[in-house]
């Protein structure tokens, strides 16, 4: 019987060393967009009439998450305000916290909740609050957990619209990888529903390619995580800068705090926080599909490559840039110039290889890089307080 590989691992080998999910639920993503892509098509006269019904001009979206789930909202709501949506990014910690600085009592509002489990305190506790405070909120919930918590709280009416992620979505492993790019999916192909169809072909397009530019990089992705950088910097701007988040979140999950992660947008770390550099400092640097924002992030490029603060600076485009292959210690060209989104998602998932090579080469379980449980896959011991009318 044939042997099941992932990568150039052996399936038995990764099971017995708790790392066998993360790198199963990495590779699959690209199936699980397809997948995605399928179940929304089905829903597509549902998701129109929300949308038509609870979407006005003066509506104002707010994407909330915590942890990664922060983070979906962080990587894709720029795209939607440039389209002319009133719509930002607050973590469910601060909405939970802050409450009504972040609202208005009687404003139109959708509510968009992104949850792998939904079971954290921090999500029912934000969609009770904003629908307590609130008089006039809509909710879409996105999350990849059919018994969760909030799912469990979600009534089904014309305000109200769920999304449910494929089983494979709702990953096993500690790290969120599926479910990060599941939830953006997900919620680009809702807000674009008219263009189903369309999208449709080019999101298979662009899994095709992605399951390629996994095969082409990943040894070399391997080869980078071997190296013993003990401070690691994404930098990304605009949608890219939430990408550059959740990379530096991955590795720092997965390497258990072992190495100091950072992340920025190119233009803000050229202040103080390019204090962090030093000769054992590995850069990844988020090429921008914006001209203009190019011409920032090149400029870096330049800065880096003559300043030679770092160790390797490390560039992942969306096209192939003979100048910037010319002065950076490694280049990956994804061959990705569709949208915003579709980069996005090819340069994450550089990242998770890369911080699942560098669990391994740390001697951590990717699996579960805290088995101490000081950090656990669903967060515990939040006391989300009775919230007085205001």
């Amino acid at each position: 019987m044939e042997k099941e590989m992932l990568l150039d691992f052996e399936a038995s080998w990764l099971k017995d060393n708790n790392s066998y999910y993360t790198l199963k639920e990495i590779l699959q993503q690209p199936s699980v967009w397809n997948k995605i892509t399928a179940d929304l098509k089905l829903k597509e006269e549902e998701i129109k009439n929300f949308i038509d019904i609870n979407i006005e001009p003066d509506t104002k979206i707010i994407l909330t998450g915590a942890g990664t789930s922060e983070f979906v909202g962080n990587s894709i709501f720029q795209s939607f305000y440039q389209r002319g949506y009133n719509i930002a990014s607050i973590p469910t910690t601060d909405l939970i916290t802050g409450t009504t600085k972040y609202f208005k009592k009687n404003e139109k509002l959708l509510l968009v909740s992104f949850a792998r489990s939904g079971n954290s305190p921090e999500s029912l506790g934000a969609f009770n609050i904003v629908n307590k405070l609130c008089s006039n909120v809509k909710n879409i919930i996105i999350t990849c957990n059919a018994k969760g918590e909030l799912i469990k709280n979600y009534s089904q009416n014309s305000n109200n619209f769920l999304c449910l992620l494929p089983p494979e979505a709702n990953d096993k492993s500690f790290a969120m990888t599926s479910s990060f790019t599941g939830m953006m999916m997900a919620f680009s192909l809702i807000m674009d529903i008219q263009n189903i169809d369309n999208n449709i072909i080019e999101i298979n397009n662009m899994a095709l390619q992605t399951e390629k530019n996994i095969k082409t990089f990943y040894q070399e992705i391997k080869k980078i995580a071997k190296q013993k950088n003990d401070r690691i910097v994404f930098l990304g701007a605009d949608e890219l800068k939430g990408i550059s988040q959740e990379s530096h979140l991955k590795v720092l999950e997965l390497s258990a705090g072992e190495v100091n992660t950072f992340f920025n947008s190119p233009m803000g770390f050229r202040h103080g926080p390019k204090s962090i550099l030093n000769k054992n400092t590995i850069v990844f640097l988020l090429m921008n599909l914006s001209d203009y924002q190019r011409k920032y992030d090149i400029d870096l490029v330049k800065e880096l490559h003559n300043q030679k603060q770092i160790d390797k600076l490390v560039i992942l485009d969306f096209k192939n840039d003979i100048f910037i292959k010319a002065n950076c210690d490694h280049y990956f060209n994804f061959n990705i110039q569709d949208c915003e989104l579709f980069v996005g998602l090819n340069y994450i998932i550089f990242a998770q290889i890369y911080a699942f090579y560098k669990s391994l080469f740390l001697n951590k379980t990717p699996d579960n890089p805290w088995p101490s449980g000081l950090v656990n896959r669903v967060v515990e011991g939040v006391t989300i307080y009775e919230l007085e009318e205001q």
